[in-house]
This record gives C-alpha cells, structure tokens and sequence, in this order.
C-alpha cells in the first residue's frame, strides 16, 4: 500500500515538473519571437467609429484605444496621442473597428463635407422627384427646399393624419398636404439616367424624373422616410430670406375659401 502511495506521488512530481519545464520553454521562445524587435503604443479602433465623433469623445467613449504593437508595422502618420484640439477635430470618414487609427482621419468638422459630400451631424436621403416636383429642374446643389407630403387622411376633422398608403383619389377620404422638412439643403440632383444636372440650365420640362439628394438631421431621417415609402413628396425651391412654418397644413376642406 505504501509502495502504491511513493508511486503515485512520483508521478505527480514529474508531471509538475514537466508542466514548469514546458512553461518555460514557451516564456523563452516568446522571448526570442520578439527578440530585437520594438514595440510601439498607438491608438487602435476598438469599435466603429461614426463619422463626424470628435477625437475626444471617441477615446473617452473607448471608441479608439492606445494599444501596442510591433513597430515596423505601424504606418507612418499612426495617431499616438490625442491633438491638443481633441475635443474639436472629428472623424472625416468612418473608421472600421481593428484600424490603426491615423492622425489624418481627424480634421476641423469644415472638412468633413469635402470627404463625403454630407455635412458634419447631417445624414443624406435621397428623394425620388417627377419634373413638377422638383420645380422643373430648377432645383441644383447648395439650394435649399422644403418638402412636403400630401396624404389621405384616416380623420376628416382635426390635425389631419396620413392613412399609410400612397395618395388615392378617393373621394370619400379627405386628401391633406403638410410640411414634412421646411428647410434643408441639396447636396446632388441626378436625372433619370444617372448624370447630374447642370447648374447652367434647368433640365427640359419633358425630362424624367429626378433623384434629389438632400441633407437632413438625423433626428428628422425617420420622418423623411416614412413620407418618401408612404406619401407622395413635393419640394418647393426656396428664395433668400424665405422660411415656412413647420406645421403649415391644406385639406381638400381648406384649400378654397376659410
């Protein structure tokens, strides 16, 4: 029994030491992997980083993190501390989680329209216009408008409320026409075809029609797309100084007379 007992200890006394022995082995030759080779701590995309987020706030929000890395894989221009102007400098582009995070992929929020076409805190929609709609063709990039939506309506008295569907001429329901976005900016106007319109001349009255890109709030991005798959969209070019009531409303019941 107690020759069992020395056995049995034994044995475990060699596998501990060979567990240590192993462990070792694997220390030293992590060591000679990076043996000579120097490290460098930079600033990695831990998860995605929208555009427009200040430098600030996406290492505060652990957006970005300082991390080390093998030096001569760092790119030149690697961001490895944040720029005094931390809280002001914004992501131009988005950055995709895992990127080394360059110091060029932040600038002023001026530039961040000349990178993507869409101002800094803004979302484009496109909004798909006939000739009419869209003032002709009158309508070019940098010119602001107001869209509305005209709807029937599921109450005939009241504040008038879409019925959900694309207009109908239906004449049992009332039909109502509101502002949904009084006052935002285009950003492209293409033609049926894909070219972009001219700012020379307007497109032809016969033409078809026009894909309108505009930029809006992201708060106000819902309301927009609700109209565009459930309305039907109207904008109106507006002229320096003019503004429009966000709630303005016509129904088939106040569109003659009061």
């Amino acid at each position: 029994m107690r020759a069992r007992i020395v056995a049995i200890v034994i044995a475990l006394v060699v596998a501990l030491v060979g567990a240590v022995a192993v462990i070792g082995y694997a220390h030293r030759a992590d060591k000679r992997a990076v043996a000579g080779q120097k490290v460098q701590t930079v600033y990695i995309a831990a998860k995605a980083v929208p555009t427009g987020t200040t430098a600030k706030s996406a290492a505060d929000q652990g957006l970005i993190t300082l991390q080390q890395v093998v030096a001569k894989g760092v790119p030149d221009g690697a961001l490895t501390e944040l720029p005094g102007n931390a809280g002001d400098v914004v992501a131009l582009d988005a950055i995709p989680p895992g990127e080394i995070v360059l110091a060029s992929r932040f600038g002023a929020r001026s530039e961040v329209q000349a990178h993507t076409g869409v101002p800094a805190g803004m979302v484009a929609i496109a909004v798909g216009l006939s000739q009419p709609a869209a003032v002709k063709g009158f309508i070019r990039k940098g010119a602001h408008v107001a869209i509305y939506d005209t709807f029937n309506a599921r109450n005939n008295a009241g504040r008038p409320r879409p019925a959900g569907a694309q207009l109908t001429n239906d004449k049992t329901s009332v039909r109502a026409t509101r502002v949904v976005l009084p006052n935002v900016e285009v950003l492209d106007v293409v033609k049926s075809g894909g070219s972009s319109t001219t700012a020379q001349a307007p497109s032809s009255p016969t033409g078809g029609p026009l894909l309108v890109t505009v930029a809006v709030k992201p708060a106000d991005a819902p309301r927009l797309v609700h109209a565009i798959q459930t309305g039907t969209l109207y904008a109106v070019l507006l002229g320096q100084g003019a503004s429009i009531a966000a709630g303005s409303t016509a129904t088939d019941n106040t569109v003659v007379g009061r």
